[in-house]
């Protein structure tokens, strides 16, 4: 089954492709898209342009931004075509953002 372009790049990158909702701050860095939402969970961030060595510090920038509004939990959106990222985005440990 062949699947259109337009619908695999949706199922892909929804927070990239769907129009933000009422209360939600969508932030897009060359490194990374950042999607706030109101709600006390986890804030979604997708990798853009990030590579192994831009990990660490895009992970930071991430993670200020959001502190900066209030929030405390990310949650990366890694797309099978980033899956390169995984072991790199698992490696920042989370106690990094406390004292980054």
């Amino acid at each position: 089954m062949e699947v259109p372009e337009t619908v695999r790049e949706l199922a892909l990158h929804p927070f990239r492709e769907l129009r933000v909702p009422p209360g939600f701050e969508r932030i897009e860095c060359d490194e990374f898209l950042l999607v706030l939402n109101p709600y006390p969970s986890a804030q979604v961030v997708e990798p853009l342009g990030v590579t192994h060595s831009t990990v660490p510090r895009t992970v930071k920038a991430a993670r200020r931004l959001a502190k900066e509004r209030g929030k405390s939990l990310l949650v990366w959106w890694v797309s099978p075509d980033r899956r390169d990222l995984e072991e790199a985005l698992l490696d920042v440990r989370p106690t990094q953002v406390v004292n980054g």
